[in-house]
């Protein structure tokens, strides 16, 4: 991955951070306010923040699900080869001269 897409990718989970964050601080402070009847724009917002987390959580379990699943199946790869062969003759490179 070239050093642009890097940077986005983590510009991209920083910003997703901060509104999970922001939505969880929104939806802490307000949750005791003074509702002013059905249609009020607080309780609007609250219900947006927790729809937004809650789809945050759904939309991100499988590409973590995969994540772990891809990390897993690399450092199997690279472990099993090293616990696996023993030394050779020819792995170690050793000569054999007369």
């Amino acid at each position: 991955m070239n050093k642009k897409m890097q940077v986005a990718s983590w510009l991209f989970i920083a910003m997703l951070l901060v509104n999970i964050l922001f939505s969880y601080e929104f939806i802490i402070s307000n949750a005791h306010h003074d509702c002013s009847g059905e249609d009020c724009p607080v309780c609007v917002q609250i219900e947006e923040a927790v729809q937004f987390i809650s789809n945050i959580k759904f939309i991100s379990t499988l590409p973590f699900v995969m994540t772990v699943l891809y990390v897993l199946k690399e450092f199997c790869s690279r472990l099993i080869p090293v616990i696996v062969t023993r030394p050779t003759l020819v792995s170690e490179k050793i000569k054999l001269l007369n």
